[in-house]
């Protein structure tokens, strides 16, 4: 199965679901997809904050080079 991240709440709790199928057949593969998954899901939105703090932080300073510029 292919994502296009981000994930939507539909695919997610598709994803929760198959985990929980293959719980009953593997234990340990499920143990290791839920894992897999989470630490996907987990990843990307750690590097989407990531880039949103990286653009409110550089459009700021921006502003505050600018404001500085016309006191000055």
């Amino acid at each position: 199965m292919a994502f296009q991240f981000p994930l939507k709440r539909k695919q997610i709790e598709d994803l929760e679901t198959e985990v929980r199928e293959l719980k009953h057949k593997h234990t340990y593969t499920y143990v290791y997809t839920y894992i897999h998954i989470h630490t996907y899901i987990h990843m990307h939105t750690y590097i989407l904050v990531t880039i949103r703090i990286h653009i409110y932080i550089h459009v700021h300073v921006r502003l505050i080079h600018i404001i500085f510029c016309f006191i000055l």
